[in-house]
């Protein structure tokens, strides 16, 4: 039936998204592992910066997904 395909592509859907995650979060810690001591909090604060406007983006194009499909 539709819910169930909906609910299927939901599950996919979060499944994708943490797979991403846990990806990005241990391409961070390597990255960061890779820093110099004398590199100070500057690569932490290059990552807040991309977090943040990758963040903003993606919520975008979810909320523009969302009024597309409504």
């Amino acid at each position: 039936s539709r819910e169930e395909d909906a609910d299927r592509a939901a599950d996919s859907s979060a499944i994708a998204w943490a797979v991403g995650a846990g990806a990005a979060f241990g391409i961070l810690f390597i990255l960061l592992a890779q820093t110099g001591d004398d590199a100070g909090w500057w690569p932490l604060v290059g990552s807040r910066i991309a977090a943040t406007f990758a963040s903003s983006g993606s919520g975008a194009m979810e909320s523009a997904g969302r009024s597309s499909a409504e």
